[in-house]
């Protein structure tokens, strides 16, 4: 009984260490901004959303890594695999889930902030904290995009 145990739990760690090394290399494609070599990655590998990283221990999705790092080509690319950037995700442990603009709006990049405005993203839409991306455009001082969020809703009015 005791030796099952072990190997099943030896089956896990291999799992979960194989799981790892595949989202460190995804993810560091994203950080990287490359394209090109995503591309390549995902022509052996099956293109899945990751809704749980093993290797940041968060609920960090491939989307959400590629807004926080500000590449509106990678996030474009993965609309066209079918995953959906209007999709709202949960973040338990500090419980700061929303839309992909509250992550790019922390990422201060307005490229990447005005490509999910136009792909629908909500710009009202508030965080489980309550905050909307304009809020955490000017948690992290990002003028352009606190600029760009006004004229909108400005437009909108």
């Amino acid at each position: 009984m005791n030796s099952i145990v072990l190997v099943f739990s030896l089956f896990l760690v291999l799992i979960f260490d194989a799981e790892a090394a595949q989202q460190r290399e995804i993810f560091t494609l994203i950080s990287n901004k490359d394209i090109n070599k995503l591309t390549e990655y995902y022509k052996t590998n099956p293109i899945k959303e990751i809704e749980f990283s093993n290797l940041l221990n968060s609920n960090v999705s491939v989307v959400v890594f590629a807004a926080m790092e500000s590449n509106s080509e990678i996030l474009s690319f993965y609309a066209r695999q079918g995953f959906d950037l209007r999709k709202r995700h949960e973040e338990f442990e500090f419980q700061l889930g929303g839309n992909l603009l509250h992550d790019a709006a922390s990422g201060c990049n307005m490229d990447t902030f005005s490509y999910l405005v136009s792909e629908g993203l909500d710009l009202q839409e508030p965080n489980d904290k309550g905050y909307v991306p304009l809020d955490i455009a000017r948690m992290f001082q990002c003028p352009s995009i606190e600029q760009f969020i006004l004229e909108k809703l400005n437009l909108a009015k």
